[in-house]
């Protein structure tokens, strides 16, 4: 005989379920798991598939999690995978994502889209991922395609057009401001109410977190080596062979996105026995929420009340040492046709090709009284874009290190930064310049280049120029690499050849994560 809870309206069960987990909100949601486990019939009805508003309204809204994310200090996320969020927000970016196509033409570029898909990002795991079919890796690739392959539909640099100039500004939420992106402007989160703070804040960007979960399913894939090349570079040498060995393509596959959710460091059995043991050196470790501190000033920033502590939109030293990772060469097929919609999504063209990337970067800090580099003109990019190695050079001594330029009869004098003082931390810098090259190892394999770029401080924007380190290598190509770097461990984003005409030219997006020392 059927239990009477199996007998109650659907929307007074729903209702039961949420007051049962609402009177316990700081513990996992363990009581709905215990009502999904009393019979087949209450499964079904409390299946995410079956109510999926019960976990909404449970979840309050794609902002609460993506917020819970950025300062989680691992109890939030015990809350988020108990709800089983990744394939809650698997399953919306399917079914979300495209849904305005048919009217807009292309994939929105607005909040909702934006906050799924950074959720996605911060809350799917190596392991979660591996776990997908083929089929649904396949299908999550193609939706993503448009955005992180169409640079003239989707730029990847938002600018701030309009700030706040008082706390009373920056703290009404019916304030009209926007934030513009050269292609639309996007759409404002109101008012939102934190430890009694009142905060407005802005879309992370769409792009960057397409970007970077396009490499994460990518990077599931194992790559297939050529089995003609060299076991190793002893064997390659024997040969008299240049180029990559399959001890080369190795190390390529080893080097994946960092993903913030394979660092999730508790158990759910400690967490429902209270047991925290495993948590036994958090004291001695940096708070697990502080990684996201920049992300989270990006989206604060133009609306931060004056009132409250100054972040920073990226911290010295973050980019100083090795990054690993690849890149991705965009179809040129599709960039030749990008001003037209495309009958079917699904069939877009995929990335042509990926490639290993490497760079040892170094930064270089100016601090007053000294006066920073000039910029070529008013625009940030255009220093690291037309930086001509003729025409400014670099002198280093024991002072630190002097940008010169070849017209101009001034040395401008920044610092080197080194792990190994604590200045920097009591100084805010004018301006970063970064160099670097890639490895003797890495020369060998993939060719030899050196790096130069700027930090916008602004909002921590990195541009970088690469170009080919020896004389008779410029078929390699002249590239700039734009993007961020995020929770301190990945550096995502666009990159594009260097081109002094009208054509497109070569481009696609590229992943690096910093190696551990």
């Amino acid at each position: 005989m059927p239990s009477y809870l199996e007998s109650i309206p659907l929307d007074i069960l729903q209702h039961i379920a949420y007051m049962c987990v609402a009177e316990t909100p700081f513990e996992p949601m363990v009581t709905i798991l215990q009502l999904l486990l009393c019979s087949r019939t209450l499964h079904h009805s409390l299946s995410i598939q079956s109510c999926p508003e019960l976990y909404a309204h449970l979840l309050s809204h794609l902002w609460t999690i993506y917020v819970m994310v950025l300062e989680s200090d691992e109890l939030n996320e015990a809350q988020l995978k108990t709800a089983d969020i990744s394939h809650f927000i698997t399953e919306l970016v399917r079914h979300r994502l495209h849904q305005d196509v048919a009217t807009s033409g292309w994939p929105l570029e607005n909040q909702s889209n934006a906050i799924m898909i950074w959720i996605a990002c911060l809350s799917l795991s190596t392991e979660h991922i591996s776990q997908l079919k083929i089929e649904e890796r396949n299908e999550l690739l193609s939706l993503l395609r448009p955005i992180a392959m169409v640079s003239s539909k989707y730029p990847s640099i938002a600018l701030y057009d309009t700030y706040p100039h008082t706390a009373a500004d920056a703290t009404n939420p019916d304030q009209a401001m926007l934030i513009k992106t050269p292609s639309q402007s996007y759409e404002r989160r109101g008012g939102f109410l934190e430890y009694s703070q009142q905060f407005i804040l802005s879309s992370p960007s769409l792009v960057s977190g397409a970007v970077f979960l396009t490499f994460a399913l990518k990077e599931a894939s194992v790559l297939q080596v050529p089995t003609h090349l060299p076991i190793n570079r002893a064997a390659a040498l024997a040969a008299q062979r240049a180029g990559p060995t399959m001890e080369d393509y190795a190390v390529m596959t080893r080097s994946r996105t960092p993903l913030i959710a394979d660092s999730f460091p508790l158990k759910f059995s400690n967490l429902q026995s209270g047991d925290a043991s495993s948590n036994s050196d958090a004291t001695s470790q940096p708070s697990r929420s502080s990684v996201h501190d920049e992300d989270f000033y990006r989206i604060a920033h133009p609306f931060r009340p004056l009132h409250l502590p100054v972040l920073r939109s990226y911290v010295p030293g973050s980019l100083t040492g090795r990054w690993e990772g690849t890149y991705m060469v965009s179809s040129l097929t599709l960039l030749d046709n990008a001003t037209h919609r495309p009958p079917n999504f699904s069939t877009l063209p995929d990335f042509t090709s990926r490639h290993a990337m490497q760079c040892e970067l170094q930064e270089h800090l100016c601090f007053p009284p000294c006066v920073p580099f000039p910029r070529s003109g008013d625009d940030f990019l255009n220093m690291p874009v037309q930086w001509d190695q003729d025409v400014h050079n670099r002198l280093d001594s024991q002072k630190g290190t002097e940008f010169c330029h070849a017209r101009i009869t001034q040395n401008f004098q920044y610092e080197p930064y080194s792990s190994n003082t604590s200045v920097h931390a009591r100084r805010d810098p004018l301006d970063i310049i970064i160099t670097g090259e890639t490895t003797q190892e890495f020369n060998q394999a993939w060719g030899a280049f050196r790096f130069i770029g700027r930090v916008r401080l602004s909002d921590g924007w990195v541009v970088l120029r690469r170009e080919p380190k020896h004389a008779g290598d410029e078929g390699l190509g002249t590239w700039i690499f734009e993007g961020h770097v995020l929770y301190r461990r990945a550096l995502v984003g666009k990159w594009r050849s260097n081109r002094t005409t009208d054509h497109p030219g070569v481009e696609g997006i590229f992943s690096l994560g910093k190696r551990k020392d």
